[in-house]
């Protein structure tokens, strides 16, 4: 399935991501409630598809699980000299989400395009705003 990325000075149509691996799991150390799932990607990328903060949201969590993961990221590719090194983290929130959006600014994530019609399983249908951070 494609995709319409809009950037402000060109409209490329992407194609899905072809993943290296199955989702993972990170979880808090403290509170193995709150999690991110991810994947890496092809090419040197890792895609963001949950960050889940069940318990007292607000207290930073969410952010401690986003410099858990670019850390371990970071050690990735600093040890694992076999393995093709990851180059930069995405995430994708719907348009309507300006709390996620918020956050992804926040911890240093920067709008790299929007998905025209990405979430299409809505009635009606979303656009989402894909976010990156190069490592």
């Amino acid at each position: 399935m494609a995709h319409i990325l809009r950037t402000r000075n060109r409209t490329t149509r992407i194609h899905m991501v072809h993943y290296l691996a199955d989702d993972e799991l990170l979880k808090h150390p403290t509170h193995p409630e709150d999690f991110i799932r991810y994947r890496k990607g092809m090419g040197g990328t890792l895609e963001i598809f949950d960050i889940a903060v069940m318990s007292e949201r607000g207290k930073g969590r969410g952010r401690e699980l986003i410099k858990m993961l670019l850390n371990l990221v970071a050690g990735h590719n600093t040890h694992d000299a076999d393995l093709p090194k990851i180059r930069v983290v995405f995430a994708i929130t719907r348009w309507s989400n300006t709390i996620a959006q918020q956050f992804y600014e926040a911890v240093g994530f920067r709008i790299v395009g929007r998905l025209h019609n990405f979430y299409r399983e809505d009635n009606p249908s979303e656009h989402g705003i894909m976010y990156g951070i190069d490592l």
